[in-house]
């Protein structure tokens, strides 16, 4: 997340941005389309400064990212899109889940491997 106007600004845009992709996620679409929108929105809430502060905002997508992950065919995605994969489940095991949802997201990143 970029701070250029100030907390609240930003809080505004997630809070933007959290309605869009949960609208998203019930129209039809692909499980590729949809990871894809999920990654993105990751990418704007999940930093390495702070994916802690936000996580509130990703919680409940955890369940249909991880499912669209594991139901991936890796053969032909762009090796860019999978690093990209790769460290946003890096970060979600840094927030430390229960056993459950780490053991799903250590799964998720073995599919990825």
């Amino acid at each position: 997340m970029h701070y250029t106007n100030g907390y609240a600004v930003e809080i505004l845009q997630l809070e933007q941005k959290y309605s869009e992709l949960k609208l998203f996620l019930t129209e039809l679409s692909s499980k590729l389309t949809k990871l894809l929108k999920i990654s993105d929105y990751f990418s704007f809430v999940l930093t390495p400064d702070n994916n802690k502060t936000f996580e509130a905002y990703i919680v409940e997508f955890i369940p249909n990212f991880l499912s669209y992950i594991n139901s991936l065919e890796i053969r032909g995605l762009e090796p860019t899109l999978i690093t990209k994969l790769k460290d946003q489940i890096n970060l979600l095991k840094e927030l430390n889940y229960d056993a459950i949802i780490l053991a799903e997201i250590n799964n998720a990143a073995e599919i990825l491997d």
